[in-house]
């Protein structure tokens, strides 16, 4: 499923007769085509070198946001690579939490809080990524 995925996400361009003459985008018209289109345009700058500022949604993320989104794709990578919610919360909130009894661990806010980061960023990961680049 993962392979199907990927594939249909994927991107292509063309450019032709080459990267610096010519060069085309194409975007769906959709809920998202004026961030795309804004993305798009910062896009073609940076391949002509004119170009050094951030992406118009990198340039919209907060320094406090930016640190919120790359925890919750932390946890999500993470939780993708099989690790445990205790895991998680050791190495990403306290070393202390991975040696925590189970028993202990069952009741802790932060085990409440690694699964509101993973439901999170599961959402971010299938799809909820395109409200935060819409701004929402």
């Amino acid at each position: 499923r993962q392979d199907r995925l990927s594939e249909a996400l994927r991107c292509r361009l063309r450019f032709e007769p080459d990267l610096l003459r010519h060069g085309a985008i194409l975007l769906p018209r959709e809920r998202y085509s004026t961030i795309r289109a804004q993305t798009a345009q910062w896009f073609m700058k940076r391949l002509a070198g004119r170009g050094i500022e951030p992406s118009p949604e990198a340039a919209r993320l907060t320094p406090f946001r930016r640190r919120r989104l790359m925890t919750l794709l932390q946890a999500h990578d993470m939780r993708t690579a099989g690790c445990s919610s205790r895991m998680i919360a050791g190495r990403l909130i306290d070393p202390e939490l991975e040696v925590l009894p189970a028993v202990d661990w069952g009741d802790r806010k932060e085990r409440r809080q690694i699964r509101r980061w993973i439901a999170e960023a599961a959402k971010l990961v299938h799809g909820g990524y395109r409200d935060l680049l819409h701004g929402s």
